[in-house]
């Protein structure tokens, strides 16, 4: 599964490649923009996961990686308080 695949990284080793770490980003975006329903789902570890990494990208110095982030956070919210 995908976070069998992400899980080995640590945010450090995303950001060392931009590219790499935006698409990653780019990816939770859609997942929680596109599928909410799906990822409300996911094993409570698996969910941890993923919004703890995306909490984490908040705090990055690569402004692709924030934006990214913040909108992911923001379905979140939107699925949970609408």
């Amino acid at each position: 599964t995908l976070t069998r695949m992400v899980r080995p990284y640590e945010l450090t080793d995303l950001l060392q490649t931009p590219k790499t770490a935006e698409r990653v980003f780019g990816f939770l975006k859609e997942l929680f923009k596109s599928y909410m329903l799906v990822v409300s789902l996911l094993p409570n570890e698996d969910f941890v996961f993923f919004v703890q990494l995306i909490l984490s990208g908040l705090g990055c110095e690569n402004d692709t990686v924030v934006r990214l982030s913040s909108s992911a956070l923001e379905s979140l919210a939107t699925f949970f308080y609408t």
